[in-house]
């Protein structure tokens, strides 16, 4: 996934926050599944992974909630689990 796939869903996760107040769990579903962690260059440049950035952007939403007071679960479903 490219950055502005992330924004998108960064911008997604936020709306959904503002507009449902009881929100508990958010799904993030993309028809992409996640790469393989065993490949960790790309001709010399350190490969940052899905799983890497997934838990990056988890983090960084959890710590989003929590500083409103509220606690989101997040769980992602990639291709082989939506189809």
């Amino acid at each position: 996934m490219e950055d502005s796939q992330w924004t998108q869903i960064d911008k997604s996760f936020k709306t959904a926050f503002a507009k449902h107040p009881n929100l508990k769990k958010y799904f993030v579903c993309t028809p992409l599944d996640r790469q393989d962690p065993r490949i960790i260059t790309k001709k010399g440049t350190v490969v940052k992974h899905f799983m890497d950035v997934w838990k990056e952007k988890v983090a960084d939403w959890e710590a989003f909630a929590t500083a409103s007071g509220r606690k989101i679960e997040f769980e992602y479903w990639g291709n082989s689990e939506l189809f």
